[in-house]
């Protein structure tokens, strides 16, 4: 159930940016049918909470972080994944990362207001 009417406080998904390659191991390009259901069913669900619900406030994902969804500083991230979004070339106010169920995690770039761009 929604929370406020408007509807830039609630986040929208854009796909344009999957990379199915990267990284090799554990890119969409690997993700097995039962996991992109759980993806789909999180990023769903989301939909119906407002910004500051879906990231708990805000803050950052910092080491041993039990924060579900978070912020994510691009300085914590692998070598390879900053190198990664220099490629990409991609305008990033904020990273973000969405817990699925179990252990795998989404990563999307904040752009505007409520678009994340999933990656």
């Amino acid at each position: 159930m929604r929370t406020t009417d408007d509807p830039e406080d609630y986040p929208v998904w854009r796909f344009r940016y999957i990379d199915p390659d990267f990284p090799a191991d554990k890119g969409w390009g690997n993700v097995d049918g039962e996991t992109l259901r759980s993806i789909i069913e999180t990023l769903s669900h989301s939909e119906s909470k407002a910004m500051n619900q879906l990231f708990q406030g805000g803050g950052h994902a910092r080491g041993t972080a039990t924060r579900y969804n978070a912020r994510v500083l691009e300085e914590n991230l692998a070598r390879g994944a900053r190198r990664r979004l220099a490629d990409l070339e991609l305008e990033i106010d904020h990273l973000v990362r969405i817990r699925v169920q179990g252990a795998p995690r989404v990563y999307a770039s904040q752009g505007e207001r409520n678009v994340l761009n999933l990656l």
